[in-house]
């Protein structure tokens, strides 16, 4: 197949303005339609479905003929073999930072998901079909991409895991993204299955799975999961998709039950006794009841060696878990919103977090932003971290809205923000929180929440959460030197509702 993203011609014509115009429609018309035939022949050395797949930074061609005594279709042809001869020079002969030449296009999503993961996919000229998911959370625009093209989720990311770049990818998906992405290459929702899986035998050759960090969080369950179902779709075990995923469940249950019950390393060691193992069950944290709940139920019907098997292979590198790195605990989000983080400290300093809970928060942050742009603000992934809450999820709960009464007085006064931002109960904690910001702004005191949110908060950047801190990384913010001179940047202090992480505040300069 072969793609043009975009086309632009210019024509030198001869002869009366009228003419001139006449030949240029007619150009144009050809472009549209002849010419996208004609090139049929052009895409046939790249038309093999899992052939080589080209990226073409820019192609630039100069033609010259007679219209006058040509008719379309040999325009169209003409157009079309100088166009094929052209690509064909730049793909031979083209140095690497005009052309990306990959085997497939399987290894071209893989090379894109590793740039994702690592933040260095904006902005490359390679990836432009991917522009249109700038600003996304980077697993939700993997989980798209992938999602369209599920027949080469298994592929793609078997070839990450022998490269060693699946690691990478897993720190940015959630698992709302990884039960999104099971579903579009499985078909079915991950579930363990009623009973033990009959291919456990054959997973014995599976190559080495790293382990399970954090039995309790669901998100690193999921990440394991996901990575026991890429192990054992590919070589040498290659299970079909559909047989693999209850097994590697299955796996990933035992592997946490485990982790938080020692002695049930042993029990399942031993293929039992089912008794001793459905009684141990009965402590299990609430986080892991799924998988109790499934252990309990497939115990009876459980031959001890197939039990004795599965715990072999879940608990095989459960010695000795490596703890993860800092590098491998990084969590990067970004948003076109990112200024409005700037205002987690003011938000502490009233005392407001828990007065409004999550989703107060997240209203409040939202209500920031002008009216116009507050769906997007809504719905942004970095707003909802932000306020405490998991990106995908976020419930309606009531909200302890205070009153202006309930505030400390502005230190000046306000400028009317109504027509911008409404009259809704959002608005006196809204101007406080924004007063406070403003207070050691030079000049900023009274200022609107329009104004301010038009200088400081509808900036774009991107937030990385480590296990200690935040750092808020913005681009370029047109009053940075405001923000400068009253120690807004760098450190910020602890933000009690996320976990007492520091915020660090970077800004680009300008």
């Amino acid at each position: 197949m072969l793609t043009i993203d975009r086309m632009a011609t210019t024509y030198r014509i001869a002869g009366t303005p009228a003419r001139r115009v006449a030949v240029s429609r007619r150009l144009d018309r050809l472009a549209r339609t002849t010419l996208v035939e004609g090139l049929e022949a052009a895409a046939q050395p790249y038309s093999a479905e899992d052939g080589p797949y080209v990226v073409v930074r820019r192609l630039d061609l100069a033609l010259w003929f007679d219209p006058s005594g040509m008719a379309d279709p040999a325009i169209a042809r003409l157009w079309a073999e100088a166009l094929s001869k052209a690509l064909t020079r730049a793909v031979a002969d083209a140095p690497r930072d005009s052309v990306a030449r990959y085997d497939n296009r399987t290894a071209f999503l893989a090379d894109w998901l590793a740039d994702l993961a690592r933040d260095t996919a904006l902005g490359d000229w390679r990836y432009a079909e991917f522009a249109v998911l700038e600003g996304e959370d980077p697993g939700r625009a993997a989980t798209v991409v992938l999602g369209r093209e599920a027949r080469r989720i298994g592929p793609v990311l078997g070839l990450m895991l022998g490269q060693s770049r699946l690691a990478g990818l897993m720190n940015i998906l959630s698992g709302a993204n990884i039960a999104s992405l099971w579903r579009d290459w499985v078909g079915t929702a991950p579930e363990p299955g009623p009973g033990l899986a009959p291919v456990i035998e054959r997973a014995g050759g599976c190559p080495p799975v790293p382990a399970l960090t954090d039995p309790t969080d669901p998100d690193a369950r999921a990440r394991h999961a996901l990575l026991w179902l890429v192990a054992l779709t590919g070589a040498p075990v290659r299970l079909p998709p559909e047989v693999a995923a209850p097994l590697a469940m299955q796996i990933v249950f035992v592997a946490a039950l485990a982790r938080v019950l020692p002695d049930l390393q042993r029990l399942l060691a031993g293929g039992g006794p089912a008794a001793e193992i459905a009684a141990l069950l009965q402590a299990t944290p609430a986080t892991l009841k799924p998988a109790a709940v499934w252990l309990a139920g497939a115990l009876p019907l459980a031959p001890p060696a197939r039990l004795a098997d599965l715990a072999a292979l879940a608990l095989r590198s459960a010695a000795g878990v490596p703890k993860a790195s800092p590098a491998q605990s990084l969590h990067r989000l970004r948003s076109r919103f990112a200024g409005v983080g700037l205002l987690l400290p003011a938000i502490s300093d009233l005392h407001l977090a828990d007065r409004l809970q999550a989703t107060g928060r997240m209203r409040l942050l939202a209500f920031a932003v002008p009216q116009s742009l507050r769906p997007l603000a809504m719905a942004d992934p970095v707003l909802r971290w932000l306020a405490g809450r998991d990106p995908d999820s976020l419930p309606a709960a009531p909200i302890n809205w205070p009153r202006a009464t309930d505030l400390p007085p502005p230190l000046r006064p306000l400028a009317d923000d109504t027509p911008t931002h409404g009259n809704g109960p959002e608005i006196a904690a809204l101007r406080a929180v924004l007063d406070r910001f403003a207070t050691g702004l030079r000049g900023m005191e009274g200022a609107s929440a329009d104004y301010l949110a038009r200088q400081f908060l509808l900036q774009p950047g991107e937030i990385e959460v480590g296990p200690k801190e935040i750092l808020l990384r913005l681009g370029p913010v047109p009053l940075r030197i405001l923000l400068v001179m009253a120690g807004r940047t760098g450190s910020q202090g602890p933000i009690p509702w996320l976990g007492d992480r520091r915020l660090v505040v970077e800004v680009a300069n300008a």
